[in-house]
């Protein structure tokens, strides 16, 4: 008897399988706002890096109405940019360390295998590197 896939998924997400340098930590209740925001400042260069992108994308966008040749230059200095950010965040990397593991991840969620069994309702500090943008979440 086939499985058919698309018929059983309940999940109404789109799901990725991907490899990730990946770190966890079990985080104490009285401690999650303390650890949450030392966590934020480790990774700022990419978050500052992302904001600005959002806002480039806009002016951008507007710039290429009127004057496209001009659009055309920008979207090649904001690629060096990107190259040279990706360059530095790939050296400073805080995640380098951390071994590769397989995830799966979607909108709603993320599964990975780990060391340790997990007490389910424990929260989990998770930080990891998507290398395709260079993004650390």
């Amino acid at each position: 008897m086939s499985y058919d896939f698309h018929k059983n998924e309940r999940r109404k997400f789109f799901r990725v399988n991907e490899s990730l340098q990946l770190s966890y930590e079990v985080v104490a209740d009285d401690h999650v706002l303390e650890d949450l925001a030392e966590g934020e400042s480790e990774f700022s260069l990419a978050t500052e890096i992302e904001a600005i992108n959002q806002e480039l994308v806009v002016i951008l966008g507007m710039i290429e109405n009127t004057h496209s040749l001009i659009a055309d230059y920008l979207k090649l200095l904001d690629d060096k940019v990107n190259l040279i950010a990706h360059s530095l965040l790939a050296e400073e990397n805080l995640l380098k360390n951390e071994p590769l593991r397989d995830a799966n991840l979607s909108a709603s969620g993320i599964g990975f295998e780990c060391e340790e069994q997990l007490t389910v309702g424990s929260i989990v500090a998770i930080k990891f590197l998507l290398e395709s943008s260079m993004k650390i979440i």
